[in-house]
């Protein structure tokens, strides 16, 4: 199953309907537009944000918006958009990202949140999970979806995070789903004891390697040279996330019948990140190391 680009959900606050709104539209973004009184009952009910664009004629409403958007979402990267090139009021400056004029919204947006590596990863994203999913758990996915949002925690009740590194280069996969989705998984093994927590955590650690086994070939097929070591999952995800928090993300999300899987990519580099064609589907080899 091929995934489609990763969706951006956007939402604008601004008065009237901006120009860049019907931009982010034909860039196949999910726009949500609301005026600053309604922004903060519209983000309660938002199932996922990736970023926030606030509208610099808005003023001062636009700065108390800012101010509980910054609350609600403390990692939600904030764009101010002002053709004056004002970066709002100076009771929010810190909480900006940063202020653009409403022609640069989009290349901004695809800066913010790295959606040019992003999105040539989206499809090596699902294919690896799908794969560990069907070859080691017998476990078909139904459906699935990327998109781009802040990373933070947590990403499902149980998850486990895995990192690989390189040259100017750090990754961290973290794979999560409810528990009773892992137990199901685990109960494919072959158990029929109910399994522990760390025993879930198991299940998702083989998930994650498999995800983090693909997205390293393809890295090493872009030139990237990535360190050949053991792999490392942490069980312990949010000491792993906590310097992540806030970093671009792609995230994963894989129905199965048992329900939702999902998975969340993070890469920081010191410059471009270029992916290869991947090798043919194939378990990844090598012992995991679980702390």
């Amino acid at each position: 199953m091929t995934p489609e680009a990763p969706c951006c959900h956007v939402l604008i606050v601004a008065r009237s309907e901006p120009a860049f709104q019907g931009w982010l539209r034909a860039a196949h973004h999910d726009v949500t537009r609301t005026g600053p009184t309604e922004a903060i009952d519209v983000v309660r009910a938002a199932r996922c944000l990736s970023i926030a664009l606030v509208d610099g004629s808005c003023g001062a409403e636009g700065s108390a918006v800012v101010g509980a958007l910054r609350v609600l979402e403390p990692h939600l990267p904030i764009v101010w958009v002002a053709d004056d090139g004002s970066r709002g009021p100076k009771e929010v400056t810190a909480e900006i990202l940063e202020s653009v004029t409403r022609a640069a919204v989009i290349a901004t947006i695809r800066q913010v949140l790295h959606a040019s590596f992003y999105s040539a990863a989206a499809p090596q994203l699902v294919r690896a999970a799908e794969h560990a999913l069907s070859a080691v758990f017998g476990c078909a996915v139904t459906s699935s979806e990327t998109h781009y949002r802040a990373c933070r925690r947590p990403v499902a009740q149980v998850c486990t995070a895995l990192t690989f590194a390189g040259p100017g280069l750090r990754g961290t996969i973290v794979v999560g789903a409810e528990r009773v989705v892992l137990s199901e998984m685990h109960r494919v093994t072959g158990s029929v004891v109910r399994p522990t927590v760390a025993q879930l955590h198991d299940v998702a650690g083989e998930i994650a390697n498999h995800v983090a086994g693909r997205i390293k070939r393809a890295l090493e097929a872009g030139g990237h040279v990535i360190e050949n070591r053991p792999p490392l999952v942490l069980r312990s995800v949010d000491s792993s996330l906590r310097e992540l928090t806030g970093r671009p993300a792609l995230v994963a999300r894989l129905d199965t019948p048992w329900g939702a899987l999902s998975a969340l990519l993070v890469v920081q580099a010191d410059g471009p990140v270029t992916l290869g064609a991947c090798p043919p589907d194939e378990l990844p080899e090598g012992a995991v190391s679980f702390l």
